[in-house]
């Protein structure tokens, strides 16, 4: 069931494999065609997408783009065939906005018993139910099959002058939607409803996907990984892998913050990571997580050697602070208390501040405020004694 459905205009920042051309421009590059078909160029859209070539009209009997007609009720997506109406439907929905789903019940079927579970993204354009053989199946044809490059050419009046509006708004934002074709689509889709199932036989076709052509399929598989984390920590063992690709290093380690306490081992060792980049994200991944599970690795990285690591650590306190997480726990304000005596002046008045917006439950720490309150750095002293007014519960306006 559906309760809520929000629809905007929004950009994809990936880089796809279509080419788009309109009347005699060539935003993307595109060598220009055949005299023969250039005036009907001028009146529609033409694009080229890279497609699996079993997917194609003339490889496969054609079929619905959402089956559901099956005995069993379920959608397989392996029937899709991407045809001009398929990719006409596609360029639809790119051109009138992006929807999501607010509450949507799912089913995998799988040979132990059915999976249910809700949804927030738009994979129910796909279906409600589906076999799990079939949504891998999917999967594994784009990592073992042939792609083709097709050109489909959309004259549509009303799909032609939403074109026309957006390109009048924003070239650059219309190519970049644009350059999602509706296999990456799919993809992705189905991605999402395996790893929102947390379908642990999936983990090694999502592991051979953080390699696929599209940076949004490697983003989305990568993603995957911290979800079915929970129930096939092996999956943890391949985000670390990735961690040496550049690329895809933000979204392996909030992967590892969305895999909950069995990613916590992994935050640990990234936080004494080589290299700057994966210590600083590894740290800020925390106020994603749920406090309970973020406490053993924002401890570590609040004691942590590297001053940079201790100064982030406190930083994400304060942004876990302005989420309404609980810090409270007496282990991290003792954390906290001793870094009011840090190398670092701006991590001494960062851990001032959270001690401050902790209130009474940072009690312990005032023995470490008093002292403070004598820092040689002023905005040191000022917060140190903000914080024990706060404490002892001085009046705001005596503050």
């Amino acid at each position: 069931m559906n309760t809520h459905r929000w629809c905007w205009a929004t950009s994809w920042s990936v880089i796809g494999s279509v080419l788009v051309v309109l009347g005699a421009s060539h935003p993307l590059g595109c060598h220009a065609r055949d005299s023969g078909s250039a005036d009907a160029e001028e009146n529609g859209i033409v694009l080229r997408y890279v497609l699996p070539a079993a997917q194609v009209p003339g490889a496969t009997p054609a079929a619905p783009h959402r089956s559901g007609g099956d005995s069993d009720g379920t959608s397989d997506p392996t029937s899709i065939v991407y045809d001009e109406t398929r990719v006409r439907e596609h360029v639809r929905w790119l051109l009138s906005g992006l929807c999501i789903d607010g509450v949507t019940n799912y089913s995998i079927l799988t040979p132990e018993g059915p999976i249910k579970f809700h949804g927030g993204l738009d994979e129910e354009y796909l279906g409600l139910t589906f076999r799990a053989d079939d949504l891998t199946t999917f999967l594994q044809r784009r990592l073992d099959g042939k792609t083709v490059q097709r050109e489909f050419h959309i004259k549509d009046p009303d799909l032609v002058a939403a074109y026309h509006k957006r390109r009048a708004k924003s070239r650059k934002r219309l190519e970049d939607r644009l350059s999602l074709s509706p296999w990456d689509r799919d993809t992705v889709a189905v991605i999402s409803l395996l790893s929102q199932g947390q379908y642990a036989p999936a983990r090694p076709v999502f592991n051979e996907l953080t390699k696929d052509r599209s940076a949004l399929v490697r983003r989305s598989a990568v993603a995957a990984l911290g979800r079915i984390a929970p129930v096939a920590p092996e999956a943890v063992d391949d985000l670390t892998r990735l961690l040496s690709d550049r690329e895809l290093q933000g979204a392996v380690l909030t992967a590892m913050a969305a895999a909950g306490e069995v990613g916590v081992p992994a935050l640990i060792q990234a936080m004494d990571h080589p290299d700057e980049a994966v210590r600083n994200r590894a740290v800020f991944a925390l106020p994603w997580m749920a406090s309970d599970a973020s406490t053993p690795a924002l401890l570590v990285a609040l004691r942590n050697g590297d001053p940079l690591v201790r100064r982030w650590a406190v930083d994400a306190v304060i942004d876990m602070q302005g989420r309404g997480k609980d810090v409270s726990d007496s282990a991290i304000v003792n954390a906290l208390a001793a870094l009011l005596q840090d190398e670092n002046a701006d991590t001494r008045r960062s851990a001032a501040i959270s001690l401050l917006n902790l209130g009474p439950a940072a009690a312990r720490a005032i023995p470490a405020l008093k002292a403070a309150a004598k820092d040689p750095r002023p905005s040191v002293r000022r917060y140190a004694t903000k914080a024990i007014r706060a404490i002892e519960g001085t009046p705001i306006e005596a503050r």
